[in-house]
This record gives structure tokens, sequence and C-alpha cells, in this order.
């Protein structure tokens, strides 16, 4: 049986001294840690004349390599966790080298099976809004409405094109993003969303531009637009639970029914502004106690600001006649205040979602400012003794806040609530103890007050579109007749004007009477 001899070192031989050469250590350790960090590849042929040449060999049916017949590459497509090199797929890494960079997942050719690119529309849309922003100033039931007007202009580009109709409207649009589970349909429990469900449209304006077929030639063709929007409208709100959108939009729906209409949205922001008045003030009263709070709020607060928050508390100190043969009294510890936002909004479901009819509101209450207030009080406590905190800031300085909303017709309602608790200790002054000015009795009270608050937009000047138009002739008392009384009423002749024929030379006789022919030229006239 034939022995294999190990791909070792060379073994020795007896103890045959073979004379030693001086070797370099420095490039020994240098060889020894190049081939540590590589692999080692080995052949048969290489480690040939470590064998005994008279042991038989086995004869192979198959020459191996061990090592590649190709220089090692990397791989592009399949990297190896060796740093991204193929050992074992040497041929796959060099056909990803000579392959043309355009085989990789698309043709450098392009398709044939491509249409050619759409002509440009023939017809172009555009708006142009030449009155002043869109602002209701005032309440709901105080505002005189916001005018719109501008101009509509339909560009016919290349050719005659012929229309069959042309439209313009106010659209309102109000869409609900949170739509509840009803548990008498089998609908709004999944993931599942209906757009009859969420957004309920309404036409607010109308105009006919072109309500017969026509044919318009190459040109621009201008229509002027105008409109009084009503102030009891919502103003355009974008909350988290609904969103109210106002859009101008035009129609042109051609003859030809194999082209499909041109249309154009123009969005229009509407904004409300509560006129600033004077602040307000509040009292509080907390029974059992003797303890009144007093605050001082502005009217109007605007979004993502700082306003002003004054308090008052009194009867913090009470009579001698009291427990403990001392005097009791109240010492405010800590302020808490936050603004909370509360939207409603009435669903909008449809039949076939909501055979039952059911119209329960969707409610939701979100904090937009919160804080406390540990310092900056004065405290007096001679007579009935007051507490005064002044000069503080609270803020509503929160993503999205919106503004104050309230439409019964849509059913939808955004408020908000600024809550402040006051949170005060009971403790006692006795004339004995002398070390400590007051001993606390470990009684305390969270006094607890909310306020309604008026979240709105800046107003500016705060002048409405009624107040910068001039009066007319009619609205004004003692006004000069117009022109269509002046022109119908009879005309008198002037004395004077027969002596002027006689000095023209032209007989009275031969010419018609004056008034008679004004009559006429004014009857021509008209």
């Amino acid at each position: 049986m034939p022995i294999l001899g190990h791909l070792g070192p060379k073994p020795r031989q007896g103890n045959s001294k073979e004379p030693k050469e001086p070797k370099d250590n420095t490039k020994e350790s240098k060889d020894k840690s190049k081939n540590s960090s590589r692999p080692e590849f080995l052949s048969h042929s290489r480690h040939e004349s470590s064998f005994n040449l008279s042991i038989p060999r086995p004869k192979l049916s198959k020459k191996y390599h061990s090592s590649p017949l190709t220089p090692t590459v990397k791989s592009v497509n399949n990297p190896s966790s060796h740093g991204g090199w193929s050992h074992s797929g040497s041929m796959l890494g060099l056909n990803n080298l000579t392959r043309p960079q355009g085989s990789r997942g698309h043709s450098p050719l392009p398709s044939r099976n491509h249409s050619p690119p759409a002509p440009p529309p023939n017809v172009k849309l555009s708006f142009e809004v030449e009155s002043a922003p869109l602002v209701l100033y005032g309440t709901r039931s105080e505002s005189t409405g916001a005018l719109l007007s501008g101009m509509f202009r339909l560009e016919v580009v290349e050719r005659p094109e012929k229309l069959k109709s042309v439209k313009l409207a106010v659209v309102q649009k109000l869409r609900i993003h949170k739509v509840p589970s009803n548990s008498g349909s089998n609908h709004h429990n999944s993931h599942i969303k209906c757009p009859k469900c969420e957004v309920s449209t309404s036409e607010l304006a109308r105009w006919d531009v072109l309500a017969t077929e026509l044919e318009l030639p190459k040109q621009t063709h201008e229509y002027p637009f105008s409109h009084l929007l009503p102030g009891s409208l919502p103003a355009s709100t974008s909350s988290q639970l609904f969103s109210v959108e106002y859009f101008l939009t035009a129609t042109a729906v051609p003859s030809d029914p194999a082209i499909s209409p041109y249309s154009l949205a123009h969005t229009l922001n509407i904004f409300r502004a509560v006129i600033k008045g004077a602040d307000k003030n509040s009292i509080r009263v907390f029974p059992p106690t003797q303890l009144t709070a007093s605050v001082t709020l502005p009217a109007v607060i605007f979004p993502n600001s700082q306003f002003p928050f004054e308090l008052s508390l009194d009867g913090v100190s009470l009579s001698a006649n009291n427990v403990n043969n001392g005097r009791t009294r109240w010492r405010m510890r800590k302020v808490n205040w936050r603004v909370e936002e509360t939207m409603k909004v009435r669903p909008n479901h449809c039949s076939t979602h909501n055979p039952n009819g059911d119209k329960a509101l969707i409610v939701e209450t979100r904090t937009i400012g919160q804080g406390e207030v540990k310092s900056g009080w004065k405290t007096d406590f001679s007579n009935n003794g007051k507490v005064e905190l002044g000069d503080c800031n609270l803020t509503t300085q929160s993503a999205g806040v919106a503004c104050n909303v309230d439409d019964p017709t849509l059913g939808i309602t955004v408020s908000h609530v600024l809550i402040v608790e006051l949170v005060v200790a009971e403790e006692t002054v006795t004339q004995k103890n002398t070390t400590r000015a007051a001993i606390p009795t470990g009684a305390a009270r969270v006094l607890r007050m909310q306020f309604n608050m008026v979240i709105t937009e800046r107003s500016g000047l705060g002048i409405s579109w009624d107040d910068e138009v001039p009066p007319t002739y009619e609205d004004v008392p003692h006004s000069p007749p117009d022109y269509h009384k002046a022109v119908g009423s009879p005309v008198s002749t002037p004395g004077p004007l027969e002596n002027i024929e006689g000095l023209l030379g032209v007989s009275p006789s031969a010419t018609p009477a004056p008034t008679e022919g004004i009559s006429e030229r004014l009857e021509f006239s008209l």
C-alpha cells in the first residue's frame, strides 16, 4: 500500500548536522507577518522535493489546480464575506468586469414600444386675483364678508378651439382625517377609506362663461369675475382632525369627446381676524375658604405667540379668632398652567356606510402649551393678605395651532381653554414661637380655574372691504339727482334764446320750437 507524505516541512534525518547560515531576524519576522496576513495556496509540484522519490504516488484521473487560472478579482454583483473578494468565483468576477454597463438592469438602447410624447394642450387657463387678501373681520355674526375679484384668462395657443362650455366656481371642501368606527355598519373598522365619507364639497358661487357651443379664435380671452364671500364662512383650517379648504376652479369642456376637459384649481386662503378689544377681567371664588382670585387676560390671542397673564389672590390671611390661638394663612407654592385645544366635527357618513343616520360628534383634545411658575410673585400678609403675580408671559408655540372656528352648518368647532391651577399650603403663625415665623399645618389645596380663549389671526389695519369702497350718490343724504332723472326731466327753453336767433338772422317761424328740437335730440340719444 502506498504511503503518502504530508505537506509539512522536511523532517530531520538522524543526528546529521548541517551547517547553519546566519539569518536576519528582522527580515524573517517581516516575511512571517506577510505570510500570516494572506492565505497560502500549495500545489503538488511546489513541494515535490520534500518527498522521497522512491515512494510511488497514486495516479490522479484529473489534474486539480489549487491556485486559480485567472487572477483573483473583486465581484461586483456577489461580494463574498472576505472583504468583498471572491476566491472561488474568479471567472464570475472577470465576466462582471468585461460586461458592459448597459446590460445591468436595463438596455442602453431606447425601446421601440414607447409612444411619442403628447402634444402640448391647445388651451391654457389662468387666474389673476386682483382683490386684497380674503380676511373676515369680526366674529361670525359681525363680519360683513370679504370681496373676491379678479380676471380669468383663456388662451387659445395654436389653432381655433371649439368648446362646449366654460364655467368658473368657488368650491368649499371639508376633509375629515379621522373617521370613527361605526358599530352599525361594516365600514371604518379597518384601514379601508371611503371618499364620500371623508370629503364633502359644496359650491359657493358659479359663473357660466360659455353656456353654448362656440368656436374660439386663436387669442387670449378674458373674463372678469367678482363675488362677496359671506362673513359666516369658516376660515381655512388645517388640523389633525379635519381641514377646510377653498378653491377657485375653472373647467373648459371641448366639443370633441376624445379630448379631455381642461381644468384649473387655484387655492383661496380665507382668514378670520377678530379686532382686539379691552382686556378681560375674571373673578373666581373658592368656598369654603375666603380665597378670591382675579385674573386679567387679553381679549384675543394670536397663534404661535406669547400673551400676558396677571393674577391676584386675595384673602390669604384669616382673622385672629382662629384655631391654635394664632393666625392661619395660606402661602402659594406653585402655579401650573396649560392651554388645551378641543376640536369637534360631525362626520359625513354616506348612506351606504351609515344606514341608521347616526350623527355622533368626533371630539379630540390636545395640549398646545403648558408650564409652571414657582417664583416671581409678591406676598403681603397684612390685613386680609394678598398675592400678586404680574409680568408673566404664557405661550401657545405648538405645531399646527388652529384658530377658533364655530360653524353649525358644517358641524365643526375649534375652541381653546386656559386651565390654571394654584397650589396653596396652610400655615399657622403663633406669638409664642419666635424661632420660626410660620408652622405648616400639613393642609394644602389646589385651586383650579378655566378661562375661554379666542385665538385668531392678526387683524393688521382692521379695515373691511365696505369701509374701503367710497360711497355712492344714493347712499349720501341730500345728494344731487342721478343722470337718469336729469335726462328724463322736461327741459324748459330760456327766454334769451329768441334774441340769439334774431342776431343770427334766423326767423322763428322757419325754425322748429326749441323745446321740441331739444326733446327730439334727447330721444335720439336715448
